[in-house]
């Protein structure tokens, strides 16, 4: 087992139809994962090594499907140790507007600047987490490039097009591969916030035999022609559970990063505690009306209202609407799907370690193809590092040596305990990941409650120098 042993674990079997390509992508992402923040040049060991992998970038032979197909594989057969897996879908957009020159990138909306436009790439991604939030890897993930922003004719035109043709069609096809990455043997639920609150990805879903919690987009009708019923007004008629439970819920925070700066603002999502209430109603939806259709499909789901008790002062009451192909009679159930939902926000967490944490947007690559590639590279590493954050949450017992390779554990031990002198018992995983935690500026005293993701990523940045240098010494 070397320090870069997971990284030859995960990408096992990546085949780019010559050896000496395979070689060097190893060599790559262990580099790397050893110093995720680090541009290229700065996580080569020399200019041969960093200009062997500009090379990597630029060879036609490489693909973005190859350097991920090895980590879904990796991804099922995790996922098949539960009886059921979290299908988290979300999309994100990577802006390169600062770079100017790169080619094959596009618009991604926003208010442009003085200086420049705004450009870069949209990609869509399923994330699985286990049923207790463990994040288990990569079922799918799509970049693309967008066209110039739409004219409102072309808006109302492509409410016409067929759902394959439309950008929207992204969260069926997302749970199509995702389930064929899976080849289908993997049982999943399928967490989505508003956006998929689309009639065509409920019955995709239904035909694969999975399942969906989604946040309601919109007021639909769930009544006849005789009596015409809205969801809110049918949920305002049911009778809320007596009982009430206590959920995490996400708040945005918004904080001056340069005072010398008109717009230097940092965005960051906290959680807090939310004492919530919960209604529940069986509806049936049906399709919109299209010209020329005599049968409209139906489906029968469940809608579910979470609601807020005495929010603190200051911010908004929460207040959710989720439809659910999953059955919901009692409370017990009900409130199992609602923290389902609550988990959603991990994969929001997951962009942001893939955009902070390895730095992807200040890559200098001069094209979009080898952007995505750089970009496929980094969404593996920044899983395993989110998968550090939570593994000891999870698994606090688990021994340390299923989370670090032996020299990896053995150097933590030695700087956070001062001595030269390593333990024959090896250590739990909570142990190693608090340590890990304190490299990178975590307290850990006992109001401070778990380690964070940033505190983690700056740890594991500074472990992978000191394994460096051990590795040398000896």
């Amino acid at each position: 087992m070397s320090d870069s042993s997971w990284v030859l674990d995960e990408f096992s079997g990546i085949n780019f139809g010559d050896k000496r390509l395979n070689n060097r992508f190893y060599k790559l992402a262990s580099n790397f994962s050893k110093n995720p923040q680090a541009q290229i040049n700065q996580a080569s060991e020399d200019w041969f090594d960093a200009k062997g992998s500009y090379r990597f970038f630029e060879n036609d032979s490489t693909s973005t499907e190859e350097i991920l197909r090895p980590h879904y594989k990796k991804t099922a057969q995790r996922a098949s140790q539960y009886p059921f897996i979290l299908a988290l879908q979300d999309t994100t957009v990577f802006d390169y507007s600062r770079h100017q020159k790169t080619k094959g990138v596009g618009n991604i909306g926003g208010k442009p600047s003085a200086h420049y436009g705004t450009q870069g790439m949209v990609m869509h991604t399923t994330y699985a987490l286990s049923p207790d939030g463990l994040p288990l890897g990569l079922l799918n993930q799509d970049m693309w490039v967008r066209s110039s922003t739409k004219t409102k004719k072309e808006k109302y035109d492509n409410r016409l097009l067929p759902i394959e043709e439309k950008e929207t069609y992204k969260w069926t096809y997302s749970i199509d591969q995702a389930v064929k990455n899976t080849e289908g043997k993997i049982p999943m639920i399928s967490i989505c916030d508003r956006e998929a609150d689309i009639f065509d990805f409920f019955l995709e879903v239904k035909d694969l035999d999975s399942h969906f919690i989604v946040r309601s987009n919109h007021n639909r009708n769930v009544g006849t022609r005789g009596n015409v019923i809205k969801l809110l007004d049918k949920i305002n008629t049911v009778e809320e559970f007596e009982k009430t439970f206590q959920i995490k819920i996400p708040v945005k925070s918004v904080e001056k990063v340069d005072k010398r700066k008109k717009n230097s603002y940092k965005e960051s999502l906290k959680l807090r505690d939310a004492k919530v209430r919960i209604k529940t109603c069986k509806v049936t939806l049906s399709s919109s009306r299209k010209a020329g259709q005599t049968i409209k499909e139906k489906i029968n789901l469940s809608f579910i209202e979470v609601s807020e008790i005495n929010p603190p002062e200051g911010l908004h009451s929460v207040c959710w609407h989720i439809l659910t192909s999953l059955e919901v009679s009692n409370f017990e159930q009900a409130s199992l799907i609602v923290n389902y939902y609550s988990l959603r926000w991990r994969i929001e967490n997951y962009f942001k370690i893939l955009k902070s944490g390895c730095s992807v947007e200040k890559c200098r690559l001069n094209t979009g193809t080898k952007l995505k590639k750089y970009i496929s590279i980094f969404s593996v590493i920044a899983w395993r590092l989110h998968w550090l954050t939570y593994v000891s949450r999870v698994s606090p017992e688990e021994p340390c040596n299923k989370v670090l390779t032996e020299i990896e554990w053995k150097t933590l031990y030695i700087k956070i305990n001062k001595m030269n002198i390593t333990p024959e018992k090896i250590p739990s995983s909570r142990e190693v990941l608090i340590w890990l935690a304190r490299l990178g500026g975590f307290m850990a005293r006992k109001s401070d409650g778990e380690p964070g993701m940033i505190s983690i990523w700056r740890g594991w940045t500074r472990l992978q120098d000191m394994v460096s240098i051990h590795n040398l010494l000896k």
